[in-house]
């Protein structure tokens, strides 16, 4: 039912107009069941196509899918969007100056991080911008600074309602594991491709047990190795493989018997050629 926003002063009315941020113009007409209220009417660009933005070299533009040539966008007081994804690229926390997307986007599905200079400050920044901070969705793909290696607990405490994170190509601490046990369980998914045979044979299996425990019911973790050589690859993936073999709470996918009241967590290696997934089962798991 429309709020009787008619009936405020003139005076307010035009306060209000002159104040009002684009959204905050929309919600205003939508409350009072008209555009009169706080001229003029605002357009939302949303429709049946996905709109995908990307900023980079100072540019923002536009597209409405991934293989659909970009336009360029200027943000104007009359139009609002509903973006699917967002994707900084090539940028470094200078970029991050504050531009007003709160006045202009819905909430965001994906934010996306290509090739950026990153840091703490970085995420900080990047955060205080409300449509950013808010998102379920993060993927990063690269890190061009060459004295910050990615921290979890930067990433978690700036982005508190994040459930999804993909990393590519990104080189992370040694404390990886321990910096996402401190932020357990936020995460509804994890996915890291291409990291190091190094940086994952830090851990022993025990402490990987404890870290899928930790996570909510239903955790998912695809991790992608590589190495210099195949073949280190292969010996990799074989003696991971024997060891997990060895913890009774983790099952082969091949011979789980699906059963969601006693899945915990599914947790897919892969090395090379070869792939294996495993489910975390509770005590209440029956073993065939």
């Amino acid at each position: 039912m429309p709020y009787p926003l008619t009936k405020l002063p003139y005076g307010l009315r035009c306060r209000l107009h002159e104040l009002a941020t684009p959204m905050e113009r929309y919600h205003l007409q939508t409350a009072a069941g008209s555009p009169s209220i706080c001229p003029p009417l605002q357009i939302v660009k949303n429709g049946s196509y996905r709109q995908w933005f990307c900023y980079s070299a100072g540019k923002l533009a536009m597209a409405t899918g991934y293989l659909q040539p970009m336009d360029p966008v200027n943000l104007c007081n009359n139009t609002l969007y509903h973006p699917e994804d967002f994707e900084f690229k090539e940028v470094d926390v200078n970029d991050l100056a504050f531009k007003p997307y709160d006045g202009f986007f819905f909430s965001l599905n994906y934010l996306s991080l290509t090739n950026c200079k990153l840091s703490a400050h970085f995420f900080v920044k990047l955060t205080e911008t409300e449509v950013f901070a808010s998102v379920k969705r993060l993927r990063i793909i690269g890190n061009t600074s060459k004295t910050y290696l990615l921290k979890f607990c930067d990433v978690l405490a700036a982005f508190s309602q994040l459930k999804v994170l993909i990393l590519v190509n990104t080189a992370v601490t040694k404390t990886w594991m321990t910096d996402l046990l401190q932020f357990s369980p936020q995460l509804t998914k994890l996915t890291i491709i291409d990291m190091t045979i190094e940086q994952f044979e830090f851990f022993e299996v025990d402490n990987l047990i404890g870290f899928l425990k930790a996570q909510r019911k239903g955790f998912k973790f695809d991790i992608t190795l590589r190495a210099h050589y195949e073949e280190d690859l292969n010996t990799f993936h074989s003696r991971i493989e024997g060891e997990l073999m060895k913890c009774r709470e983790l099952v082969p996918d091949e011979e789980f018997l699906y059963d969601e009241s006693v899945l915990m967590a599914v947790l897919t290696i892969e090395a090379g050629v070869n792939s294996s997934t495993w489910n975390l089962v509770s005590d209440d798991y029956e073993y065939f």
